[in-house]
């Protein structure tokens, strides 16, 4: 329950903003970002999921660049995301897209288990 209320605040919050990948009528992934900085143009993104028999096929990559040019229209010059440190497989993802990781980590608590956060950052300018 508590994730769906969170859902259900950002879907009627102006500032985020949600893209979905579909494939013959199915939801395959989707992203969510918010412009959290409208002062200084920086962006965050809140959630990238791709469903997992869908990896690997450039979903990903497309919804990322989606993001990005919506951003990039709304003049964001930079965009940050932040990855659990042992969730390789998304670090890895991230670099191949240009975001470099930035000396911040945070903490937090996932059903009752204690997470560090990475984050990442990278400019809008750059090509993906």
């Amino acid at each position: 329950m508590h994730f769906q209320n969170i859902w259900k605040k950002n879907l009627n919050n102006e500032s985020h903003r949600h893209l979905v990948a579909e494939h013959e009528n199915q939801i395959i992934g989707f992203i969510s970002f918010s412009q959290i900085d409208v002062s200084t143009k920086i962006s965050e993104i809140s959630s990238l999921y791709i469903d997992p028999h869908s990896t690997g096929r450039g979903v990903g990559k497309t919804l990322i660049k989606s993001a990005f040019d919506e951003l990039a229209g709304l003049e964001f010059r930079k965009v940050r995301i932040w990855v659990v440190r042992e969730n390789q497989r998304a670090i890895e993802f991230y670099k191949a897209v240009k975001f470099k990781q930035v000396d911040i980590e945070r903490k937090i608590f996932r059903h009752g288990i204690e997470l560090t956060q990475l984050q990442f950052s990278r400019s809008l300018v750059e090509s993906t």
